[in-house]
């Protein structure tokens, strides 16, 4: 039943990507629903995109080895980050009509700075796709196993 509920899970997922994906027209479209999402449902969207598998694996790992003190830095931080960024900045870079922190550099410093910023970026990012899918291999192989395992006994 699991393997059919997650099933089901990433049919609507792909359904509702694939009908959402014919009403985005611009970059403004595609990173914040051309800003018509409401303030809680845009709140959720990026606390669901910062904190993935990965979060989920590893916090909770290093909070049954080391306690409170194990997750300061993850997920603790990135909470206290984006929230800090949310009720200090969000409202001046909305107003800016900004949708990056590229965005940010290459209106302040120039064209130049906003490359090497993204450059820089893309490369951290590939670190944190990788640990996204690991966690994500690793649910697949926790419930296939699990899978097949009730499939054994039955």
């Amino acid at each position: 039943m699991l393997i059919f509920s997650v099933i089901f899970y990433f049919i609507c997922t792909l359904t509702i990507g694939y009908w959402a994906s014919k009403r985005v027209h611009t970059s403004g479209d595609f990173i914040n629903a051309g800003r018509n999402l409401h303030p809680a449902m845009n709140t959720a969207a990026l606390f669901a995109l910062w904190f993935g598998s990965e979060t989920i694996f590893g916090a909770s790992a290093e909070f049954a080895e080391f306690g409170i003190s194990g997750i300061i830095e993850d997920p603790l931080g990135g909470v206290l980050c984006l929230l800090l960024v949310g009720f200090i900045f969000s409202k001046r870079l909305y107003k800016l009509n900004i949708y990056t922190i590229g965005d940010l550099f290459r209106k302040n410093y120039g064209p130049r700075v906003e490359m090497v910023s993204s450059i820089l970026m893309i490369i951290s990012f590939i670190g944190y796709a990788a640990a996204q899918i690991v966690g994500t291999r690793i649910n697949f192989a926790n419930l296939i196993g699990y899978f097949i395992a009730i499939k054994h006994v039955t």
